[in-house]
């Protein structure tokens, strides 16, 4: 009995153990579920911060592709604010901003004016995209003459700038003949010629000032444009007095005033009629001008048939030899609007034009009104 007992005490104890055993599997399970749960749970938002790495990797990417397209963007932006759009050199802007350096860093240098001659009336006859044409084109002669470290800048409309440093003899020589000689360009087909007149002033030479240096190479072009022959002077202070006001009286304003109808024709074909002032319209029995240019366009159409022949070889005689001829007077008939024949004193002088070749200038009048003249 007492080894009975002793074997039951056993399994009881054995039963316990197996109880507490299972007890604390369950329990073990348990706490490998919720870490598995809990790894689970690790492992998604490990996941998901992956993902949000991911995300603002790319994000970050793409935000420095945007700072360098703006970077980039900005370089262009501050380089198109410096250059002219259509002859893609300096404009006004970056001349003023790089002239102050370009001074204090040379000791030598002289700053050229230009303009281009009768620019507007280029662009009246041929159209403002012509005009165009030649400031690309004059742009690109000048990057052949102006050495590449220098500054070449379109300051105005027509105007350019240019600032050489410690010119040579040479290129003074070659700017010269640059500046005096005819230039011309093609586009479409049709060659188109314009001429130019500068002037400049020598730094420190003349003066100290930019300021001043810009005034003074203005004044040595005005004197170009107004009073001389050659198209390229350097300043000088009597150029100060050239009357600039002068600048003020155009040719049309000039003409409208003259006393005398005043009439332009070319030389070539049937004497193409460019301009006529108001008196001339009235001369010949007109309300305006335009009426009188639409009605006559051409000095062949306007003088009296039997005076055709006579004032063809009047023109061709000046044409052919034109140095031995200066103002000269011939005198034929014409036919006025108002159907009436009137005989003419035409005095005229030829010169050679750059858009038209030779052309006449022609002031007429009435032969009683000019031996009325003479007479008193």
């Amino acid at each position: 009995m007492r080894i009975n007992s002793s074997l039951q005490e056993s399994n009881d104890s054995l039963t316990r153990d197996n109880v507490g055993l299972r007890a604390t599997n369950d329990s073990l399970t348990r706490d490998n579920a919720s870490l598995r749960e809990s790894n689970d749970g690790l492992q998604a938002h490990n996941d998901s911060l992956t993902r949000d790495n991911a995300g603002l990797r790319e994000s970050n990417e793409g935000l420095t592709r945007d700072t360098d397209d703006l970077r980039a963007s900005n370089v262009s932006l501050r380089h198109d604010s410096r250059e002219d759009a259509l002859t893609r050199v300096m404009n006004r802007r970056g001349l003023d901003q790089d002239c102050p350096a370009f001074v204090r860093t040379h000791a030598n240098l002289i700053l050229i004016s230009v303009d281009i001659n009768d620019f507007k009336l280029f662009n009246d006859i041929f159209g403002h995209h012509i005009g165009d044409q030649l400031l690309k084109a004059l742009a690109e002669e000048f990057r052949a003459l102006v050495p590449e470290d220098d500054i070449l800048a379109r300051s105005g409309g027509d105007e350019f700038a240019l600032v050489i440093a410690n010119p040579t003899e040479a290129w003074m020589h070659k700017a010269s003949d640059f500046f005096n000689r005819v230039h011309s360009f093609e586009f479409e087909g049709v060659r188109y010629t314009y001429s130019l007149s500068a002037g400049f002033a020598a730094y420190p030479e003349q003066t100290d000032s930019l300021e001043t240096l810009f005034r003074m190479a203005d004044s040595a072009l005005y004197h170009a444009k107004m009073l001389a022959k050659d198209k390229f002077f350097k300043y000088a202070p009597e150029m100060d007095n050239d009357l600039r006001m002068s600048l003020g009286f155009n040719a049309r304003g000039l003409a409208s005033t003259a006393p005398g109808a005043m009439l332009i024709f070319k030389a070539a074909g049937s004497h193409e009629l460019l301009f006529a002032n108001t008196l001339c319209a009235e001369f010949f029995g007109y309300p305006s001008v335009s009426d009188f240019m639409n009605a006559e366009r051409s000095l062949s159409h306007l003088v009296s048939q039997d005076d055709v022949d006579q004032v063809d070889r009047h023109i061709a005689d000046q044409v052919a030899q034109p140095d031995l001829h200066g103002q000269t007077c011939v005198s034929y008939r014409v036919q006025c609007g108002d159907g009436r024949t009137r005989t003419v004193l035409a005095v005229e002088r030829m010169s050679l034009n750059e858009h038209f070749g030779y052309i006449f200038h022609a002031f007429l009048f009435d032969p009683a009104f000019v031996g009325e003249g003479l007479g008193a």
